[in-house]
């Protein structure tokens, strides 16, 4: 709880001196296109309930869930139990702080939906979960907390259980409580989470996981007879990079590829498990480009287990601007009571820029001083020179306004590891600017014919003292590239994480922005997850195809409709044909 742009200003006018500064977000970009869907009590729940947030569709799933305020992401936690949790802030659905002001209240909620609770005392009904405080993101402070309350239909919301910020970041605590009180053990009983807050953006985080409702347990049934990915998978390029020209790409595919890849899954149940694992890699449009093939091994309980891949992998040579590739990582063990968490994807762009960053920012970053500089370290494949026609920046919109500020743009050869000769310095200044839209980029156009090769640095230069607010990315970390001026000479950055700014490569006048990104296709799939009938909100003359993970076509049906109660639980991909005509394809999950 606080006030936020007091407590910055107050920061800088302690330090005077220049420095690295980082800044929580008041907008979250990936959220601007959020489609609210009508709520609906009607459905009433059964038990066992499980939730961890592994299908991370940035909103809750509307099946479970009554409230669409938390963000389900991977990005925010540190090490949580499974990938995918909620996190509660103080930016409402759209990605809009609640209350630019500053000031604090309630802010997020989740709701489930009413619960069939009509048991006995003694048939132990319990709830647990998972929480953690700040992980990747803003560590709450005293005043902060998290709650979660109580309510039937006859009784209004009571307040059950509490945890308060404590101004650090912690690993996951499991908290249980039971559910033993005839006033819960009725039909339409339903919990909530709420968190107290800086309601002045992406301030004061707790991250909920694996929420479990469930008859037969007890106060320490803490283990969960589950697999799950807990980690995202390494980067498929070398040298941490997340998206690379396609041209550079195809020119030099043996450059990029790396040889080995590394996932990391958990065993959370009380036995040794027997885990077959695989990966694949697909384009955009399932065609399967490579399926490793598929190995198995024993996991003891509790088991951290890192997996190798080794790869030879190459794709074909489409005459094209841009390439999508799909990297999949799959568990399969019996029994295992939630398939949701056993597939892993990264969806990885190669279009006409380079990037470390996954294209997320968690936080804002910037330099505070007059003239101070920061470069960031690309290089090309050996032999190999490319025409550098502009940089793409994510400025993250922080608790103090940049926009319109100015800097000028500067890329430097290397010297011995640090930017050596400045061969383009612009004139005249450019101007930040903040994009509120789902890709949040800007493109700055160098305006002259820059031929690199080998190592080199875009940078920045700014005119004034107070920080840019450039995104900083902190799930990926390329501290190492990233150098600073501060008015003695060139530096490594001391913040662990990425910069989203980027070197774009093309023909000049022919170049992509970053802002053409493909658009996602305009149509919503329901319920999903969903476990029988899905639908699409089209009219017309429809066709339904179901695409599962592998790339093979399992279902499809004219009408706006299909019946896919056949098919296994699973990740799978519907794609929507209208007229004649292909709408793109949306992933849809299948559960129990």
């Amino acid at each position: 709880m606080r006030n936020f742009a007091f407590i910055f200003l107050c920061l800088l006018a302690f330090a005077g001196n220049a420095q690295e500064v980082l800044m929580p977000v008041i907008h979250n970009p990936l959220l601007s296109n959020t489609k609210v869907f009508a709520r609906s009590a009607a459905d009433t729940l059964s038990l066992p309930f499980t939730e961890d947030f592994s299908v991370l569709t940035l909103h809750p799933d509307t099946a479970k869930w009554l409230d669409q305020d938390v963000i389900v992401n991977a990005d925010l936690p540190i090490d949580p139990p499974s990938l995918g949790v909620a996190s509660f802030d103080g930016l409402d659905l759209y990605g809009n702080a609640y209350d630019f002001s500053g000031s604090s209240g309630w802010a997020d909620a989740l709701t489930s939906k009413p619960f069939d609770l009509e048991y006995a005392k003694s048939d132990s009904v319990y709830l647990s979960f998972y929480v953690q405080l700040g992980g990747r993101g803003n560590n709450p402070e005293i005043g902060d907390s998290l709650v979660l309350e109580f309510t039937n239909p006859d009784t209004n919301w009571i307040q059950v259980w509490s945890m308060k910020g404590r101004g650090s970041s912690s690993g996951f605590e499991w908290f249980t409580l039971g559910i033993q009180d005839s006033i819960w053990l009725q039909k339409g009983f339903q919990f909530r989470f709420r968190n107290f807050g800086s309601l002045a953006g992406a301030l004061d985080h707790f991250h909920l996981d694996y929420i479990r409702l469930a008859p037969g347990r007890t106060s320490a049934d803490s283990l969960i007879d589950d697999v799950a990915f807990i980690h995202r998978p390494s980067a498929l390029f070398e040298r941490g990079l997340r998206e690379v020209p396609w041209r550079h790409f195809r020119t030099k595919q043996g450059y990029f590829f790396q040889d080995t890849l590394f996932s990391e899954f958990v065993n959370r149940s009380v036995d040794i498990k027997n885990v077959d694992f695989r990966f694949g890699l697909f384009a955009q449009d399932m065609t399967q480009l490579y399926l490793h093939p598929a190995a198995s091994d024993n996991v003891n309980p509790g088991q951290i287990y890192g997996r190798n891949y080794l790869a030879s992998l190459n794709i074909p040579d489409p005459d094209q601007r841009r390439f999508d590739l799909l990297l999949d990582f799959y568990l399969n063990t019996q029994p295992d009571i939630n398939a949701f968490n056993d597939t892993l994807r990264e969806h990885l762009v190669l279009n006409e820029h380079y990037a470390y960053d996954d294209g997320t920012s968690e936080a804002s970053y910037g330099l505070q001083g007059s003239f101070t500089k920061l470069a960031h370290q690309f290089e090309l494949p050996p032999n190999f020179s490319d025409t550098l026609t502009g940089i793409s920046i994510h400025f993250a919109q922080a608790v103090n306004n940049t926009n319109g500020k100015a800097f000028r743009i500067r890329v430097y050869e290397d010297k011995n590891g640090v930017p050596g000769n400045e061969v383009f310095s612009s004139d005249s200044v450019y101007l930040v600017q903040n994009k509120n839209h789902v890709y949040g980029f800007t493109y700055y156009d160098l305006d002259t014919v820059l031929i690199v090769s080998g190592t080199y640095y875009i940078g920045m230069e700014q005119v004034g003292s107070d920080p840019l607010g450039i995104g900083f990315d902190r799930n990926t970390d390329a501290s190492d590239r990233i150098r600073i001026d501060l008015g003695t000479g060139w530096l490594t950055s001391l913040q662990t994480g990425s910069l989203m700014m980027r070197p774009v490569f093309g023909s000049i006048g022919k170049t992509l922005s970053v802002d053409e990104s493909l658009n996602e296709p305009d149509f919503i799939l329901y319920p999903n997850p969903g476990n029988a009938w899905v639908r699409v909100n089209l009219d017309g003359n429809i066709e339904l195809r179901v695409i599962n993970a592998l790339g093979s076509l399992v279902a499809q049906s004219q009408g706006k409709e299909i019946n896919l109660s056949h098919v296994s639980s699973g990740y799978y991909f519907i794609e929507v044909i209208r007229n004649g005509v292909s709408l793109g394809r949306k992933p849809w999950v299948k559960i129990p």
